[in-house]
């Protein structure tokens, strides 16, 4: 095998590796003759970010939604809200089933 600089400089490279430290030191903090400082960076994959998103429109939504339940009101005054037992029935089992689950 041939060394020449493109090959010492992968070498260095894999060295500094090897020791844990950064490809890019930091500018600021390196000094001539110092080993540069890792520096910390967290890289989220893009599921990760939509989770997130998710997670903060949901802390951020309103804890009753107000036009619903003047809508559910409304129906409900007029007599034109009817729910089937049966509806009811599978909504209580299916949260009863959920909290079993958590």
């Amino acid at each position: 095998m041939k060394i020449n600089d493109t090959n010492m400089q992968a070498t260095q490279g894999l060295s500094s590796y090897a020791r844990g430290e950064t490809a890019r030191p930091n500018p600021e903090k390196a000094t001539e003759g110092t080993v540069p400082v890792p520096q910390e960076r967290i890289d989220l994959s893009g599921k990760a970010r939509d989770v997130l998103q998710l997670q903060k429109a949901v802390t951020e939504a309103p804890e009753v939604r107000e036009d619903k339940v003047n809508e559910l009101k409304a129906r409900i005054e007029s007599g034109n809200y009817n729910v089937s037992a049966g509806d009811i029935a599978s909504k209580i089992v299916g949260d009863s089933l959920t909290d079993l689950i958590r």
